[in-house]
């Protein structure tokens, strides 16, 4: 990432993803929860060093991947709803809008 640096403007934004587990991590999932955590720590400290760019953490929830292909299709189906449900975005699916998002200027 800092090698990207010299082609960013004060205008530029760069945005990490993180999840749910740096926050509430589920048993057996103590690695997956340091790494998030360690992504959104990472966010704080960029932030700050490389002000005005703006330096944002996404956390998307449930993203559709092919992880999820070894369930049944209803099941996945059903999962992916509910969260949708849940979601304070209203849906769930692919990420790349909330990450679109917040690389507009302008956006907070």
């Amino acid at each position: 990432m800092l090698s990207a640096l010299p082609y960013l403007n004060k205008k530029s934004s760069i945005t990490l993803t993180s999840g749910v587990y740096g926050i509430r991590p589920p048993e057996g999932a103590s690695t997956l929860a340091s790494i998030n955590s360690a992504v959104e720590g990472r966010m704080r400290g960029l932030a700050k060093d490389l002000a005005p760019i703006r330096v944002n953490v996404v956390s998307p929830g449930i993203v559709d991947t092919p992880l999820y292909n070894g369930m049944p299709e209803q099941e996945r189906k059903g999962m992916f709803e509910a969260n949708g449900e849940s979601s304070p975005c209203r849906q769930s699916g692919p990420a790349g809008g909330h990450c679109f998002f917040l690389c507009v200027p302008g956006k907070k």
